[in-house]
């Protein structure tokens, strides 16, 4: 089923993994992430933003941050838990599920309302991983690692725009 159809494919070229694995993960976020806005508190969403920015650091500093440190540490992890999952027998569902509930866990461990968004886009990266890891696991890799920093440079964009618009 079309998108995850092209993600999971490993003929899908490169450039077409990385802009519909984007798209794929971060406007379904972003409807997630709205639709509870209008039910829980502001205070859950602050949450969130007091965890990615410190407000210690100079606003670039955080940005670097989340940006490219942070995708590329998670996904040095998800890569290990891919690993580990493969190597305790599981298929790939069992693969994906773990993935899911690991990094929603992981991201909601700062802010409840945090554990959402993140674990529909875990999911996407996922199943990119699981597709283009049978093309090389290079190409898994780094499909991954960019659909996260481009997610993750839109939400702070976002945040920068709030804080610094005029």
């Amino acid at each position: 089923m079309f998108p995850f159809s092209k993600l999971s494919d490993p003929k899908t070229s490169f450039p077409v993994v990385v802009g519909l694995g984007w798209l794929t993960a971060t406007i379904p976020a972003l409807i997630i992430v709205n639709l509870l806005q209008m039910v829980l508190p502001p205070e859950a969403f602050q949450a969130v933003e007091d965890a990615l920015i410190s407000g210690e650091m100079p606003f670039w500093v955080d940005a670097v941050s989340i940006v490219l440190f942070a995708p590329l540490v998670e996904t040095l992890i998800m890569g290990l838990v891919f690993w580990l999952s493969r190597l305790v027998g599981l298929g790939v569902r069992g693969q994906v599920i773990v993935q899911v509930i690991f990094w929603a866990a992981a991201h909601g461990a700062f802010a409840f309302a945090w554990a959402f968004g993140p674990a529909w886009i875990f999911f996407v990266l996922a199943i990119i991983w699981v597709g283009q890891r049978e093309a090389s696991s290079g190409k898994a890799f780094w499909a991954v690692f960019l659909v996260h920093a481009l997610n993750n440079g839109l939400a702070t964009a976002a945040i920068a725009a709030e804080r610094f618009a005029g």
